[in-house]
């Protein structure tokens, strides 16, 4: 991902967002969080200029998605709903991965976590209503925070995932057995077939090495394993969840299933159908029925 147009894009997509927030009928916030010796880059936005304490909805990407994504994705809907919204990149994603380099680490919560410290510190934020939601490959980042910080008052996973390992792409099962045996040699070859013949798997391959960090494909797939919400964690959780599957996703098939059985946590899971377009992954093609069914929840989640 060292080429140059996409860093030139991504610099004008944020550009034109910045210039975009200035004209939101709230208020528009470029924020640093605290992270370490680091610095987490976000935005703050808020449903109005009233100080009034209102509960927030904090956005996590996805593998691929982008801080500026999340406005559209979930944060324009939650500030016409009386939520804030935060946006921010954490590592392996935005700005943390093109600027800094910084990869995606499997103990979210190490993120998450400073990201609601800060959601504490702001006066117009009601810290006793965090909501976490958490955007595709987000799903598994919010639910891993979610069973060591239990100060989420809710958790919205779009979708539910249980384990990113060998997801992106799917990949037959003797080439991921040789992968996880260090077979890389015999791997590789059979890698480079895939690409060759397949432009999702060759993005996905190539995508996952750069923010994951990793010099070659079979690393990738191997440091994805630790993405995996073990049982133990899962009956950790404490707060409310929602989890959304796509009748059709096959991404992700049967995690959000799986995570609902494992639960002791109150919880809702809810299949997206094809037949009113929402069948897909993430749903995108019914945002509005998407919408609805979070904010049903929410509301009577959080009352």
């Amino acid at each position: 991902m060292n080429d140059p147009h996409v860093a030139e894009l991504f610099n004008l997509s944020r550009e034109t967002f910045l210039k975009a927030g200035k004209l939101l009928e709230g208020p528009f916030e470029e924020i640093s969080i605290p992270y370490g010796d680091d610095t987490l880059p976000g935005y703050l936005l808020l449903v109005d200029d009233s100080g009034t304490p209102r509960p927030t909805l904090i956005y996590t990407n996805g593998f691929d998605s982008t801080t500026e994504e999340g406005y559209f994705v979930i944060g324009a809907a939650a500030l016409r709903r009386g939520f804030n919204v935060i946006l921010y990149d954490g590592p392996g994603t935005g700005r943390m991965i093109r600027e800094k380099k910084v990869p995606y680490r499997p103990d979210w919560e190490a993120v998450l976590g400073p990201v609601m410290d800060y959601a504490e510190t702001r006066p117009e934020i009601d810290a006793s209503k965090l909501v976490l939601f958490g955007y595709s490959m987000g799903g598994y980042l919010i639910t891993r925070t979610a069973a060591y910080d239990h100060r989420p008052a809710a958790v919205v996973c779009d979708d539910g995932v249980t384990s990113f390992f060998a997801t992106y792409p799917p990949l037959p099962e003797y080439l991921v057995e040789w992968i996880k045996s260090g077979r890389d040699e015999e791997a590789i070859p059979v890698l480079e077939w895939i690409k060759e013949h397949d432009t999702y798997a060759r993005w996905a391959l190539q995508n996952g090495t750069w923010v994951y960090g990793t010099k070659t494909e079979p690393e990738y797939i191997r440091m994805s394993e630790q993405f995996t919400l073990a049982v133990k964690d899962m009956h950790k959780i404490t707060s409310p969840v929602l989890l959304l599957e796509g009748e059709n996703d096959l991404v992700f098939k049967g995690q959000a299933g799986k995570l609902a059985s494992e639960l002791k946590a109150p919880h809702k899971h809810v299949i997206m159908r094809n037949i009113d377009g929402a069948g897909e992954h993430c749903h995108m093609g019914a945002m509005r029925l998407t919408h609805q069914t979070i904010f049903d929840w929410l509301s009577e989640t959080l009352k």
